[in-house]
């Protein structure tokens, strides 16, 4: 078995301030130079140029430019703006020096035709835009970087290591809302990893490889990427259309552990935006350590993967529409059950979870399993050992070792900022009375829903205290209460089934919480719920919950939808001492039958939070004293209202769960993250 090595040149630890470029002796005399404040203009070795870009401007094919150590600042690499450009042959080299220190700092812009520049360190921003072409980056080390490819033809990203960025994803492919755009990409042997923040708010946006279009033609192969606050891969057409994009031979994983600045739960978001399509989508024998979420109307095609589930949060919706979803090993969640049959259900085992390797281990499902990836694996191995595997890497009776270093803490040093700054609220601590989680069995097919592994029993998030705790079964009529309340069906109505609300079903209510849930609000009031959202009705809100029975005179009243014309919003409005509240309305493009959850928290003072899934999407002041006209003696009302004003919710609710006390985002995190559906943790198996 051979042993992994990587395929830059020499992989320093994350951590090093500045690359070492070791170039090898014996450069062309007719090589061109550049050092810091140099002012010669023939970039002669005797009279160095003082820019990177008039070296290039002088330069033919294949010729060399030597950078002498020190910090290059601001660069543009453009080609002459006569508009003649190197002639068609071998690319001009921009490369350190032997045994130069370069670090390219700020903005370094490339617009230029055949070059490559190679062997440097980068901090900022290294953008390649239009009229770029046959531009080759090879052997870049940056921290606290980012790579921009917006435009141009046949760009290429090898060998290089970018991580530890702060405020930025590592990097972005398209963005040019010209007409051109980016074709023939190829990103690839590169390690992106540990792009985190340590005020995770600011973080939600940062991906370690983002995709945006317009693009055609990627080849994305021979990578780690790991731990990222938001996505390790992120692909959506809101800026263009996303073409032919194949992954193969990746290792790609979601945050392992979860921590306050890393916080992903989908490995590989693929989402469709308004920018166009997504077509042409493959992935290949690919190592994919976290959820995998694809919307409706993607053009996915995926064959021989191992695709690890620990959260239980795949939404595989594409596959099922259109493409090819056969030979995967894929845990907890079937993709849809017509192609079941065509995949294995199973959880891949690991040699070694970290990313560092995310081998297989010999009693994996997948080993022996076939695919049809092109070779050498992630492992350098050129050749199977056996049937061809499923995943990245063969497995071989041994495992390999890596000499990617591990991924790091994030620095301290001022990041490089490409983004307004954002305030956050403050955070606190994670809880740390929650019972530990149990994995599920690796032989046993799991529901679509993210599943509570907490022991029954209430369980303790933080300082809130549970009033009143509902899980709707899939199959039962009504719902089972963690404590003495119930609900029943309002006026006569067929009551849902699973917690499912259309047209023709009538809401639940429960009389039994009203003066528990105003004696809790003097420590402020929670509610939480995993939903599903189906369209929004015309007459809104639709009422997900509400403590009340007519419109506008609720307590509260949490709903999807607007209350003029249909919309894709969920809304909010709170009772209070001067009257009813403006409504905050928050538009969400949400994926039918994916559970998100929604949280509402209203704090004694009166500010109003609404967290979806673990971000905080909207706030409101509702001034002083919000719970001064509360009604008492209101009954709790889930999926509708009653009398003449019925407001239907349409989706499903999966649980209901009513705190006294104010939620912070720690324990939102938690609710997500350790808990998941019931929230309650207490409701017996019907």
């Amino acid at each position: 078995m051979r042993r992994f090595v990587t395929t830059l040149a020499a992989v320093a630890a994350l951590g090093l301030p500045v690359l070492t470029a070791q170039v090898a002796a014996g450069a062309p005399s007719s090589a061109l130079h550049v050092a810091p404040g140099g002012t010669g203009t023939d970039c002669s070795a005797a009279n160095p140029c003082g820019s990177i870009g008039a070296a290039l401007l002088r330069a033919g094919a294949g010729q060399e430019i030597h950078l002498r150590s020190g910090v290059y600042v601001d660069q543009q690499l453009r080609d002459p703006s006569s508009g003649q450009v190197r002639p068609t042959g071998a690319r001009a080299v921009v490369r350190p020096a032997d045994g130069a220190n370069v670090l390219l700092a700020g903005r370094t812009w490339i617009a230029a035709a055949r070059v490559e520049l190679r062997d440097v360190e980068i901090t900022g921003v290294l953008a390649v835009v239009e009229p770029s072409h046959d531009v080759r980056l090879d052997g870049l080390s940056g921290r606290q970087a980012m790579v921009q490819l917006r435009g141009g033809s046949e760009i290429t990203l090898t060998n290089s290591t970018l991580s530890g960025n702060v405020d930025a994803d590592l990097v972005q492919i398209g963005g040019n809302r010209g007409p051109a755009g980016l074709t023939d990409v190829t990103v690839s042997n590169n390690v992106l990893v540990d792009a985190t923040d340590s005020a995770p708010l600011d973080a939600l946006h940062i991906d370690c490889l983002q995709v945006f279009g317009p693009v055609r033609s990627l080849e994305v192969s021979g990578n780690r990427i790991a731990g990222c606050a938001n996505s390790p891969v992120m692909i959506k057409s809101n800026i263009g259309a996303v073409r032919d994009v194949r992954f193969t031979r990746n290792a790609i994983q979601e945050c392992v552990p979860r921590r306050e600045a890393c916080y992903s739960h989908y490995a590989v978001q693929v989402n469709v935006g308004s920018g166009g399509p997504v077509s042409g989508f493959v992935l290949e024998n690919n190592t994919i350590d976290g959820g995998l979420l694809t919307h409706p109307g993607v053009d996915l095609s995926a064959v021989a993967n191992l695709i690890s589930d620990p959260t239980g949060r795949n939404a595989l919706s594409a596959p099922c529409i259109a493409g090819a979803f056969v030979s995967n090993v894929i845990s907890r969640h079937a993709p849809c059950a017509e192609r079941a049959a065509q995949n294995r259900i199973a959880d891949p085992v690991y040699a070694d979870r970290s990313i560092q390797s995310l081998a297989p281990s010999g009693s994996s499902p997948g080993v022996d399993q076939g695919g049809t990836a092109t070779w050498p694996d992630l492992a350098g191995r050129s050749a199977p050992c056996g049937p061809v595997d499923a995943g990245a890497i063969e497995y071989c009776g041994t495992t390999p070792v890596s000499t990617v270093p591990p991924t790091t803490a994030p620095p301290t040093t001022t990041p490089v900022s490409t983004t307004p700054p954002t305030t956050a609220p403050p955070t606190t601590a994670p809880p740390t009375t929650a019972p530990p989680t149990t994995a599920p069995p690796t032989t046993t097919p799991v529901s679509t829903t993210p599943v509570s592994t907490v022991p029954p029993g209430p369980v303790v998030i933080g300082d809130l205290e549970p009033v009143a705790l509902w899980h709707f079964h899939p199959n039962a009529p009504l719902a089972d209460s963690g404590g003495d309340a119930t609900l029943v069906p309002i006026g006569g109505a067929e009551p849902p089934t699973g917690g499912m609300f259309t047209a023709g079903i009538g809401g639940l209510q429960s009389r039994d919480v009203g003066a528990d849930i105003d004696a809790a609000t003097q420590h402020g009031i929670t509610v939480a719920t995993w939903i599903d959202l189906r369209d929004a009705i015309g007459q809104g809100p639709g009422r997900i919950m509400a403590i009340g029975t007519t419109p506008w005179t609720e307590n509260l009243m949490i709903g999807h939808g607007t209350p003029f014309v249909p919309s894709n919003t969920l809304t909010v409005r709170v009772l209070t001492a001067a009257g009813p509240a403006p409504i905050l309305s928050v538009p969400f493009d949400h994926v039918a039958d994916v559970p998100l959850l929604l949280v509402v928290t209203i704090s004694p003072d009166g500010e109003l939070r609404m967290y979806v899934d673990r971000e905080l999407v909207g706030t409101l002041d509702l001034g002083p004293d919000p719970f001064a006209r509360w009604d008492a003696t209101f009954p709790l009302t889930v999926g509708n209202v009653t009398g003449p004003y019925a407001r239907p919710f349409r989706g499903r609710i999966h649980d209901l769960a009513i705190y006294g006390g104010t939620a912070t985002h720690a324990d939102v995190r938690y609710m997500y993250d350790e808990i998941g559906i019931p929230l309650a943790g207490t409701a017996s198996q019907p």
